[in-house]
């Protein structure tokens, strides 16, 4: 676990590090950079560069966190990658059912693996096993089962660069059952428009709008020497986009008139940070 610089988000928790690369807008994988970074100096974790590897060892770190914090799960993977075990996956949901104080939020560039694992027959009670597994108490079967399903401090989101991936990805997370659903368009590499689409839920075909499905939107731009340039005012379409819709609206980074990129800038004249509104 360490303090993110991420702007979303107070912590990082990785139980998975590494991945491999799925669409355009892996090219300059931010992680992968770093990650070989830090197998240069050699940090522990690290040992197997950006490979997909699995750390059951820091499982536990966010039961050892009293106060309440924002946890991004896996900035350095994903951990709906395809070689990330299912038996381990329900692990890290059981830590989150076991910290109701903290909020996970999972972001993934494969939400076909996690909507197959999230609505799995008995996922609820593996999860509920798996809690009693890594507590070594039976009390937390009971602790998992009143957290109710879906998490209710487990945001789930995807990535998306462009319209095709808007599309597709978009699609299969509104069949995912969360308390929260965000998406996050960083790198921005084509114009998006999240209204209007269809998508199939429970076997009957709806017009989706944003507002009625999506809470949160972040966006940003590719940073980094290679960067690649967003689309012209994309950022400002997005955000009128999320302000008709009532949906919290998240400008990460985002280049000035010079082409440098400017960690969350004024659009419009105010700095946009909204984050979504939770029921309790």
């Amino acid at each position: 676990m360490s303090r993110s610089k991420i702007e979303w988000t107070e912590q990082t928790w990785n139980p998975t590090t590494g991945c491999t690369k799925v669409s355009h807008g892996c090219r300059h994988c931010y992680a992968e950079t770093m990650a070989r970074r830090l197998q240069a100096m050699g940090a522990k974790g690290y040992e197997n560069g950006f490979d997909l590897t699995i750390h059951p060892d820091r499982l536990h770190i966010p039961l050892h966190r009293k106060k309440p914090t924002m946890y991004f799960v896996n900035s350095m993977s994903d951990l709906f990658h395809p070689y990330v075990p299912m038996g381990f996956v329900m692990q890290v949901f059981a830590i989150e059912a076991l910290c109701p104080q903290h909020i996970f939020l999972h972001l993934t560039k494969r939400p076909e693996r996690m909507l197959e694992m999230l609505t799995s027959e008995g996922v609820e009670r593996w999860i509920q096993d798996c809690a009693v597994e890594i507590s070594g108490s039976p009390c937390a079967a009971g602790a998992a089962e009143d957290a109710g399903w879906p998490l209710p401090n487990a945001w789930l989101g995807v990535s998306i660069e462009n319209q095709p991936t808007a599309d597709e990805r978009i699609s299969l997370l509104l069949k995912t059952p969360a308390a929260v659903r965000f998406v996050s368009y960083e790198p921005a590499l084509g114009s998006v428009d999240l209204n209007a689409r269809e998508c199939l839920i429970d076997k009957r075909r709806f017009k989706l709008t944003l507002g009625n499905y999506i809470d949160w939107v972040i966006c940003g731009c590719e940073s980094g020497p290679r960067r690649r340039p967003p689309p012209e005012n994309a950022h400002r379409e997005l955000r009128d986009q999320c302000v008709a819709a009532d949906v919290a609206f998240f400008l990460k980074q985002w280049p000035d008139e010079h082409g440098q990129v400017v960690k969350m800038p004024e659009l419009d004249g105010r700095v946009w940070s909204e984050m979504p509104v939770v029921s309790t």
